[in-house]
């Protein structure tokens, strides 16, 4: 094989979340003996008070559940389906009153609020203060069965006492800027369910889409159009919608209403002009940035909207009417504003705002809802009125306090929080104080996210931000929480798709202080089920199964990383259930110097502290290309220090920090300051790395030690971005293979004209062997042109056989990037003339994001010098060119 230079570049792994596995529980006897450790059990959240005895409530075909009052058989009937997924066993349902053995489901008046209390001894009671008090004690019962090795089923005997410290927790879904289908919506619901999550808050309308159904103004919506590239979000059916409600209201879980104005309101003002729009000084009608906050017809059709909003949504306290981000000084001129301005004595289009959100919050209370507004309009001289339930989203504004101090009770929506298990009182840099009752819960925030980030993140960070919520006097450590919620994933895996997939080697959740699969090497996946096991059918393509598909009739080896869809295809379930959907990622780990060694960071309390600095010498790469994803640790602002105590003095060869550049002002820094100490005391500076440096390296900021011998490494960062994020500091970095072999690595690459504003990691990452597993444009794998024709030559270095040329693309409709419809590929000897030798057309996907190879194979053909040319009509990425490839990625 000829050899060109070698790259000596390094990878990085990509893999994406969810699951672990299910612990085997213990043996299970009948004998009532009560105790105060609850190690039997794994709850999320934690509730107020536990007590466990050593003996258990057998589950068997005498038990029945019953329903003490005719308003509980619903949730009777839906705890039965859910106990069948679990067990495998059907429970008859009942009304009247309960035996021994029994599950028994009371309201009791006695309760406060949304209290309940669950005791298991002869029978297990759930009595809870009104209808959800008791949804929420039958979740505890789920997440407390426990199955023996025998395969019997029983309830520990225990005590808890139990309810959500305050009345709003909730997660907010963008249903405006990304389409969520009623389905997805429907698994949003069992997740909230199953982790106590009592409200979903819809973010409905936005300047791109109307997506709630008006029939006074049936126009809305007609103009939708997608955010960022994908599909368009769908103006939901009233009779679905109000079908959604009703399955979430029977499982304890409450949808609340967006309509957002004046702000992302470009539906509503361009659909409606004549209504929500301005007149010019020449009486044109025109629409800027913010709908109209002073007509007559404006206000009415607010009413009328608001109005049909809480007839749908009846069972919502709560309405949500808008206030985020309004630029209303575009309003400042008209004429009718300026009037409206004099009429009612208000001095600016500042004032206009607040009193235009008061209005708001007045015909809310018409309809009979609490009104939630947006940190926004400004609370200076114009005040809203005390009722009104703020939202203090903006990070770091400390806006909470002003807000309390005015008499207005908020919701906190963590933008950004100084550690993970979060504390619901630190409030956007305001500290609310516990005793006056104005905090009234927390919400998690999922803005602009398509359906399947969506409910990742709601069983990752929206569970996360709810535990500590619930119960913030739990005593429980994050630690604690993610092995916990190891088990309570894999029980609501069965909930949600008939089974789970239980995996040998995958690692532990403290690795990553996350729940992502992960596993180096290999992993065996075993299907766990109560359902038809050959009926459970999947793809490891990204494509959809379905009854052709391969079943789980014996276990799966994953030696890679492998995205796995599955769905169940029989009619035995006793509801519909979800499709699975999951990437298990493989590691491939670090071999270095300083895995293992003492890490000290300054400042020592980073923005997102993920793992900690146990994470940046573990020898096991970050998930991913986001900052939220496993293993990142990062930091706002600088300058940043980190220190290695390796234990021992050692020779040092290299120092190799790995950096991420990804959304949301992530960069590589401008400069890494690597110094050298033998006793911690003294340093000597070894080398400094640039940021030219480190995109051409994708992210490794690689320093000459020159073998000098040290105990102690001390990286100064001066950053590059807002943010600061990386993932290990490697010493004497033995680099890992590569992903790819193939006849062109390290060999020249030109291009006819240079990729634009995406460089890294410039012409070597074309031939390097190292390529991209994270179909995500920011990555440092890709190279980008936008309106230009990619033409780039690989020069072998002599005439060589050609069997196979394959060229990477990446595929990422949000960002408006897609694969090539057609790549020429052209060979020659002499790098002067070229000949035509393969045209490969490709048939664009709707595949939001992806990553495609595109080959052409010859017979009888060589070269010294390839030619790859791709047209394109907005951007195109590439990470690899490979000639006569002998692996593929």
């Amino acid at each position: 094989m000829p050899s060109c230079r070698d790259s000596g570049s390094i990878r990085r792994t990509w893999f994406a979340p969810l699951l672990l596995l299910i612990a085997a529980l213990s043996s299970m006897t009948a004998a009532p003996a009560w105790g105060a450790a609850p190690d039997r059990v794994s709850f999320v959240p934690w509730p107020r008070t536990v007590a466990v005895g050593q003996g258990a409530m057998a589950l068997g075909p005498p038990t029945r559940i019953v329903a003490t009052d005719a308003a509980l058989v619903p949730l009777a009937r839906i705890l039965s389906g859910e106990l069948f997924l679990i067990t495998g066993r059907i429970f008859e349902t009942a009304q009247g009153a309960p035996r021994d053995g029994d599950i028994a489901l009371a309201l009791d008046p006695a309760l406060k609020r949304e209290d309940y209390t669950l005791v298991v001894g002869k029978r297990a009671d759930v009595r809870g203060g009104n209808y959800n008090a008791v949804a929420m004690g039958t979740v505890t019962l789920l997440q407390a069965i426990q199955t023996g090795a025998d395969g019997r089923v029983a309830l520990p005997t225990m005590r808890i006492t139990d309810g959500p410290h305050f009345e709003y927790l909730a997660t907010m879904i963008d249903t405006a800027r990304k389409p969520h289908s009623i389905q997805v919506l429907r698994q949003c619901v069992d997740i909230c369910r199953f982790y106590k999550i009592r409200y979903i808050h819809l973010h409905m309308t936005d300047e791109n889409a109307w997506t709630f159904p008006s029939a006074t103004y049936p126009k809305l919506g007609s103009g939708n159009f997608a955010w960022a590239g994908g599909e368009k979000p769908p103006v939901y059916d009233v009779t679905e919608l109000t079908e959604l409600i009703a399955y979430a209201d029977a499982r304890g879980v409450t949808f609340v209403p967006e309509l957002e104005t004046p702000g992302h309101s470009g539906q509503l003002r361009g659909t409606l002009p004549e209504i929500f729009g301005y007149k010019d000084d020449t009486g044109k009608t025109v629409t800027p940035g913010v709908s109209n906050m002073v007509r007559p017809e404006a206000y009415a059709a607010m009413d009328t909207l608001i109005g049909e909003a809480a007839a749908i949504f009846k069972s919502s306290p709560y309405i949500v009417v808008g206030g985020d981000e309004a630029g209303v000084g575009e309003a400042a001129n008209f004429p009718e504003v300026k009037a409206y301005l004099a009429q009612h004595g208000l001095n600016d289009v500042g004032d206009l705002y607040t009193h235009y959100m008061g209005k708001l919050v007045e015909i809310a209370r018409k309809h009979g809802k609490q009104a939630m507004v947006w940190e926004g309009p400004p609370l200076g001289r114009i005040s809203l009125p005390k009722e009104t339930i703020m939202l203090p989203w903006v990070g770091g504004s400390g806006a909470a306090a002003h807000m309390v101090k005015l008499g207005h009770r908020v919701v906190n929506p963590p933008w950004g929080v100084d550690k993970p298990y979060m504390n619901p009182y630190s409030v956007n840099g305001a500290i609310l104080p516990r005793d006056d009752n104005k905090l009234i819960g927390t919400t998690s925030l999922i803005w602009q996210m398509p359906a399947d980030i969506t409910l990742t993140y709601m069983r990752s960070t929206a569970v996360l931000r709810q535990e500590p919520s619930y119960n913030p006097d739990s005593g429980r450590t994050y630690e604690d929480f993610l092995k916990r919620q190891a088990v309570t994933e894999a029980r609501l895996d069965m909930l949600l798709h008939g089974f789970t997939l239980q995996g040998q080697g995958l690692h532990d959740p403290l690795t990553n202080y996350r729940l992502d699969p992960s596993f180096a090497g290999t992993t065996t996946l075993k299907i766990k089920t109560h359902l038809d096991p050959a009926k459970v059918r999947y793809t490891l393509d990204r494509g959809t199964p379905d009854a052709q598909s391969p079943a789980f009739n014996e276990n799966l080896t994953l030696n890679k990383s492998t995205f796995i869809s599955a769905i169940y295809t029989g009619d035995a379930a006793p509801v519909k259930l979800h499709p699975y959907v999951r990437t298990f990622a493989a590691v491939a780990p670090l071999r270095h110097d300083a895995i293992g060694a003492a890490v000290t960071l300054s400042p020592d309390n980073p923005g997102y502290p993920g793992p900690g600095g146990k994470a940046l010498a573990d020898g096991l790469q970050a998930v991913g290309n986001n900052y939220s994803q496993p293993g990142w640790v990062g930091w706002a602002g600088g300058p940043i220090v980190i220190t290695l105590d390796l234990g021992r003095l050692i020779a040092i060869r290299d120092v190799s920090p790995h950096f991420l550049r990804s959304a949301g002002g992530v960069g590589p820094p401008k400069s890494v300051l690597v110094s050298l100490s033998t006793d911690g005391k003294t340093y000597r500076d070894a080398a400094t790395v640039d940021e030219a440096y480190g995109y051409a390296h994708r992210g490794w900021y690689t320093a000459d030690g020159k073998n000098a011998k040290a105990r102690y490494v001390r990286l100064t960062i001066t950053p590059g971005a807002e943010w600061t994020f990386l993932d290990e500091v490697a010493v004497n970095l033995t680099p890992p293979p590569r992903d790819v072999q193939h006849q062109a690595l390290g060999c020249p690459v030109t291009f006819a004209t240079e990729p634009n504003g995406y460089t890294a990691p410039g012409a070597a990452g074309m031939t390097d062997g190292y390529v991209s597993q994270d179909p995500n444009f920011l990555s440092l794998e890709w190279l980008g042109w936008e309106y230009k024709t990619i033409d780039a030559t690989v020069d072998l270095g002599k005439v060589t056989p050609i069997h196979q040329v394959s060229t990477r693309f990446l595929q990422w409709v949000g960002a408006g990037i897609y694969i090539p419809a057609q790549v020429q590929v052209l060979l020659s000897d002499d790098g002067q003339t070229f000949r035509p030798a393969a045209t490969i057309d490709h048939q664009r996907t709707a595949q939001a994001e992806s990553i495609a190879t595109l080959s052409a194979s010859f017979k009888n053909q060589k070269a010294r010098y390839v030619k790859i040319i791709a047209p394109t009509p907005g951007w195109l990425f590439v990470d690899e060119i490979m000639v006569n490839p002998s692996a593929k990625p």
